[in-house]
């Protein structure tokens, strides 16, 4: 097995268990996460020697710290711990460069799930107005300050989201040179 292809199954089997713990449970424990970041930089180690170890590394460390700064700026309401450390995790697996392409790809599908739901649910403009008093908040003098609506937040899974990102760059990652436009 190529090494290449060994680190699209780790990734895949991650993010496939990742959904499965997070659609059950919410939550996407440390007991998969940390032995994922583990063999990423171990593969990376033996295919690459030390320098692969330490790409591997950078790569956790790249593909961790924007979801760490959102989970931080938003006390964990916008991004959960978990997926923070998945992120982590599969950038130690993938590098630096796909772990921020499975980053970003997985934000964009869950953003453009979560606006057609509340667009078939009929709350999407609620849901806008109450995005905006959140963001726009953070930045007003605490008197022009408004409380959000509780009624109108939502939460919504991640792991589905990261799943399909991680098959998505592993499925591009292996596309002829004429699609990598794509990427």
């Amino acid at each position: 097995m190529a090494p290449l292809l060994l680190l699209d199954a780790v990734a895949l089997l991650a993010g496939a268990t990742a959904m499965v713990t997070d659609l059950r449970s919410g939550r996407i424990p440390n007991l998969l996460t940390v032995p994922v970041a583990l063999a990423g930089v171990a593969l990376h180690a033996t295919f690459g020697g030390a320098s692969g170890a330490v790409q591997s590394l950078l790569g956790a460390l790249v593909s961790g710290f924007v979801p760490w700064l959102f989970h931080r700026f938003t006390r964990g309401a916008a991004i959960g711990g978990g997926d923070v450390k998945l992120f982590a995790a599969l950038g130690a697996v993938r590098g630096g460069s796909e772990g921020l392409q499975i980053l970003l790809s997985a934000c964009v599908l869950l953003a453009t799930f979560a606006v057609i739901r509340l667009a078939f649910a009929g709350q999407l403009r609620r849901v806008l107005v109450n995005s905006l008093r959140l963001l726009v908040g953070r930045f007003l003098p605490a008197r022009f300050r408004t409380a959000p609506v509780k009624e109108v937040l939502t939460e919504m899974r991640m792991g589905p989201a990261i799943l399909a990102a991680v098959a998505l760059v592993c499925v591009l990652g292996h596309a002829p040179p004429w699609v990598s436009w794509l990427l």
